[in-house]
């Protein structure tokens, strides 16, 4: 199912390959990782980007859904992990091929995920670009590495 069309996943493949330039030219300007993604206090590393999320898109995303980044993010993942963690998931696999979801079917199976979130569709455009730079800044690894860890706590 495309949610996007054609010139809107063009649109939207540029504007993420944008802000991933942009922060990799200025350092990563961040914020602390969401709760979810640490396993206790003793151990507050568990994603290995230093616990920091850009946070440039993690502002845009929590103005547009109007809540909490974390709350959100860890909503996201509970959605999304199989497709992101598991080998046979569309995302992982895509991930696998191709390097990283910067890409027009990646951005679709992000988009329906959060479209089944219940996220309204004027807003999908506004936060996908973001949320794709966040997942590819962190990589598939730590992804699923640190929020696998802190589940299984």
């Amino acid at each position: 199912m495309n949610i996007f069309t054609e010139e809107e996943l063009q649109e939207l493949t540029q504007e993420i390959e944008r802000q991933l330039q942009e922060l990799e030219v200025a350092g990563t300007s961040s914020v602390r990782v969401p709760a979810f993604a640490r396993a206790d206090e003793e151990n507050p590393e568990i994603l290995q980007r230093d616990n920091q999320l850009p946070r440039k898109q993690v502002e845009v995303i929590a103005q547009v859904i109007g809540r909490s980044f974390s709350i959100f993010f860890k909503d996201f993942l509970d959605a999304a992990l199989n497709s992101i963690c598991e080998k046979t998931g569309k995302l992982n696999q895509l991930w696998q091929k191709l390097g990283d979801w910067n890409n027009p079917a990646s951005i679709n199976i992000i988009a329906s995920v959060l479209a089944g979130m219940g996220i309204a569709e004027k807003n999908l455009r506004l936060i996908c670009a973001p949320l794709v730079a966040i997942l590819i800044d962190l990589g598939i690894e730590a992804l699923c590495r640190g929020y696998k860890r802190c589940r299984q706590s």
